[in-house]
């Protein structure tokens, strides 16, 4: 995973996804691919 401390976002792309949008996966931990792919190991 990478973060960022701050983002410039074009006011056309910021009216189309508000930053209630941007906060709500700010802090998303359940789509981990790499676990996903570690289940299918064995094939």
């Amino acid at each position: 995973r990478a973060g960022f401390d701050e983002v410039e976002v074009p006011d056309e792309i910021a009216v189309r996804q508000p930053e209630s949008q941007w906060l709500a996966r700010a802090n998303w931990q359940a789509n981990n691919y790499q676990k996903r792919l570690r289940q299918f190991d064995g094939l």
